[in-house]
């Protein structure tokens, strides 16, 4: 309640746009028995916000398809190559260390 006195409803405007704790505002607040009217507003307000958000996303990767299509592929080959080389300089690094270790 110290967090709600502190920070009022802008905290839990903002606090639904937090992935790991947006889910759990709205039991919270029940919990914590705050003002229905003005929760919900605060909410709901935010929750309208985000999924606008979310389609306008969806809307552009749609129609810019082949675009983002073509990015991922280029991003997929780069982050692959990447990964492969840190795994072979990890296994160089071991392989030196156990033959420095060995006796």
């Amino acid at each position: 309640m110290k967090l709600y006195d502190r920070y009022g409803l802008p905290a839990l405007f903002v606090s639904r746009f937090l992935p790991a704790v947006r889910s759990l505002v709205p039991p919270l607040a029940g919990a914590m028995k705050l003002p229905p009217l003005p929760v919900a507003l605060a909410v709901s307000s935010a929750s309208g916000i985000w999924f606008a958000f979310i389609t306008w996303i969806a809307f552009r990767a749609g129609s810019d398809w082949d675009v983002l299509y073509a990015q991922i592929v280029k991003s997929s080959k780069l982050l692959g190559g990447g990964v492969t080389v840190l795994i072979v300089l990890v296994a160089i690094f071991l392989y030196v260390r156990y033959r420095r270790k060995k006796p």
